[in-house]
């Protein structure tokens, strides 16, 4: 789950590069619901790391199942390899994709 939420901040990094693109930011808002969803954002307990200042993963919150969670992490990582022009299209389709595994 871990690695999921690392792809999840770096596809969040990705959007910030493109702050006046609404599509991009269209995904960044995605990506902030999504890991609204899999972590604490009451801030109670540690960070899970200073690069990524949310609470810690929701044990008690909606998961994703360990196979749709590898899936959606090696999607969002091998987006970051493709050329520009397809990075947005393939992020939104994993997000979107991610997001209805959630319960």
């Amino acid at each position: 789950m871990f690695n999921l939420v690392q792809a999840l901040y770096e596809t969040r990094s990705m959007a910030d590069d493109h702050p006046d693109d609404e599509r991009w930011q269209a995904l960044r808002e995605k990506v902030d619901h999504v890991l609204g969803r899999l972590t604490d954002q009451a801030g109670v307990g540690e960070p899970i790391s200073p690069d990524m200042p949310v609470g810690r993963l929701d044990r008690d919150g909606p998961h994703a199942a360990s196979e749709e969670a590898d899936r959606a992490a090696a999607a969002l990582m091998a987006v970051h390899d493709r050329p520009e022009p397809e990075q947005l299209e393939l992020a939104s389709a994993a997000v979107d994709d991610l997001a209805d595994t959630l319960p």
